[in-house]
């Protein structure tokens, strides 16, 4: 079972936690905000209150991590974390301009090309998702894909 670790509790965390662990991942969903990640708001997934450098410290490496909180600045913070850490699959939620945003401030912040180039964003595979069961559905479709070795 590969471990993934979602940083960010909102409504795209919301559709694509749950359909993650029916496929097979070991899911950790992790936001500050109190009540967020709950149980009751991800069926078989593990959820976990605090700053995710620390409650997503124990998040195996390994496996993967998601990005999709409410702000940039903390979407920014945590690929950065997660490259840091050295999780096999970095990914992220947000448009090409973000993406680029992204890739530009992991540069002036010296992260290698190699580095940058991990960094799955946007995140999903590219069927014109709109909503957050569209891009749940994505998501776990580029997922499966590189668990599999097909991606």
């Amino acid at each position: 079972t590969v471990p993934a670790l979602v940083v960010g509790a909102g409504h795209v965390a919301t559709a694509t936690a749950p359909l993650l662990a029916r496929v097979g991942f070991a899911v950790t969903v992790v936001d500050a905000r109190e009540g967020w990640a709950d149980e009751s708001r991800f069926p078989n997934v593990r959820c976990l209150t605090g700053e995710f450098d620390e409650v997503g410290a124990e998040g195996d490496p390994r496996g993967v991590c998601l990005v999709m909180t409410h702000d940039h600045a903390l979407d920014q913070r945590a690929i950065e974390w997660a490259l840091r850490r050295g999780f096999a699959f970095v990914g992220g939620i947000g448009s090409r301009a973000k993406a680029e945003r992204t890739r530009q401030r992991l540069e002036a912040k010296g992260f290698s090309e190699a580095d940058r180039a991990r960094v799955r964003m946007p995140l999903g595979v590219d069927i014109g998702a709109r909503t957050p069961y569209e891009i749940a559905v994505s998501v776990v479709a580029e997922l499966v894909a590189w668990r599999r070795g097909a991606r």
